[in-house]
Order: C-alpha cells, then structure tokens, then sequence
C-alpha cells in the first residue's frame, strides 16, 4: 500500500527508517514499514511499443508507428518510383482469347477408344 493509502486507511507516520527507504505508519495496535518513495510506474505498454515504434526516442507511452514527414513523402516517392506496372487483366483475357482461337480443335475420337481394355464382370 502506499503512503496515501495507509493515511486514509487512519494510519500515521509513526517515524522513519534509519537508511530512509521506509515510513513506519502505524494506528496504536498496529505497524507497517511503506516505501518512502514509490518507484516509478512502469509502462505496460514499452515493450508492445519498443516492437513497433521506428524511432526508439519516441518510446512516450503512445504507439504511433508513423515515420517523421519529410522521410514519409521520401519513402511514399520511392515506392512509386520502383512499383512495377500491373499488366491489365482484360488485356491478358483478350489475348489468351486470340490464341486459343488460333488452335484446332482435336478431331473425332480415335478409333478404338470405345471399348474397355479390360472385361467388366
């Protein structure tokens, strides 16, 4: 508990630790040693952020993966520049199209497919 807590709980300094890391608080039947000072919360969500931030100087608590300005519209133009052009797909269509129409269709059926290899019982 901390020392905000055990006040309104009704307990008061009692005195302190001879090395001061402790309060001693206590309410005349009762005593705890607290921590004089709390140590600092931690963030639970660093960890989550150090994996997904760009830029570890801007590990603040708030997950905002976004790169600075002037590095965004660089890597915005680069992405342009190098994205290969999609063939259309109605052009690919039209011309499989072309080409199947240019084959010959297979003739009848051999001779001699109609029977089975082999006797059915």
């Amino acid at each position: 508990m901390t020392r905000e807590q055990m006040e309104a709980a009704g307990y008061g300094v009692h005195h302190q630790s001879d090395d001061g890391k402790y309060l001693i608080m206590g309410n005349g039947t009762r005593a705890f040693a607290v921590l004089a000072q709390q140590p600092e919360q931690d963030n639970p969500l660093r960890t989550a952020e150090m994996t997904l931030e760009d830029d570890y100087g801007m590990i603040d608590g708030v997950i905002n993966n976004g790169r600075r300005g002037e590095e965004l519209e660089k890597a915005q133009e680069h992405a342009e520049r190098t994205k290969p052009e999609k063939p259309s797909i109605r052009e690919r269509l039209e011309d499989a199209r072309r080409e199947c129409a240019g084959h010959k269709p297979p003739e009848g059926k051999k001779p001699g497919r109609d029977v089975p290899e082999q006797d059915c019982l």
